[in-house]
């Protein structure tokens, strides 16, 4: 069975879903795509500091 806890209730997911649970769906939604544009910056940044880093070596290598 899972919970979720962000209420402080634990609320069962499986069968009927728990009126309570929809009032936590737009908050949800919203943590997950908070989280998601996060990790998308997070990886960007490495990617363009990766990319430098690369940059760097080659211009130090000729």
């Amino acid at each position: 069975m899972v919970f979720v806890g962000h209420s402080g209730i634990p609320l069962p997911l499986e069968g009927k879903r728990h009126p309570a649970v929809f009032a936590q769906d737009d908050y949800f939604v919203e943590m997950v795509r908070f989280l998601v544009d996060c990790y998308q910056r997070f990886t960007d940044v490495i990617a363009s500091k990766l990319r430098e880093a690369v940059n760097m070596q080659h211009t130090f290598l000729n």
